[in-house]
């Protein structure tokens, strides 16, 4: 049985958004070089998850965790 290693946000490839604010990039959309999946720390330190799709943006809480 194989063991499950939970990742670290850190562990993702690190760029910067609009803002200047650092972000942590899980994948890159094919044709235009933005981010498809991508996580950021708010101003409360509280990990957000966005999701890039056809009708826009999702944006999920995932709470004071470093973990994907």
């Amino acid at each position: 049985m194989k063991k499950v290693r939970r990742r670290l946000v850190s562990e993702l490839g690190k760029s910067f958004n609009d803002y200047g604010r650092t972000i942590y990039v899980q994948e890159w959309e094919e044709y235009t070089g933005k981010p498809k999946i991508w996580y950021e720390y708010n101003k409360q330190k509280i990990l957000v998850k966005s999701v890039r799709t056809p009708l826009g943006i999702d944006v999920r809480n995932l709470g004071k965790t470093r973990y994907i």
